[in-house]
């Protein structure tokens, strides 16, 4: 999923948090989360191209 994806997808989701909603605006948060998402993305896709063989 790309974070355009993400970002879609979180417009409609429920937000639950106890950060302070004027400290952190949920524009914020649903960025920073589309970032992170893309992060965990890469690091499966670069986890699945390499194999390891114990002996």
């Amino acid at each position: 999923m790309n974070p355009k994806t993400v970002k879609k997808a979180l417009k409609d989701a429920i937000q639950a948090t106890n950060l302070d909603a004027s400290a952190f605006p949920l524009h914020d948060i649903k960025r920073l989360y589309a970032m992170r998402w893309g992060i965990e993305k890469l690091t499966q896709k670069s986890s699945a191209s390499f194999t390891c063989r114990v002996a």
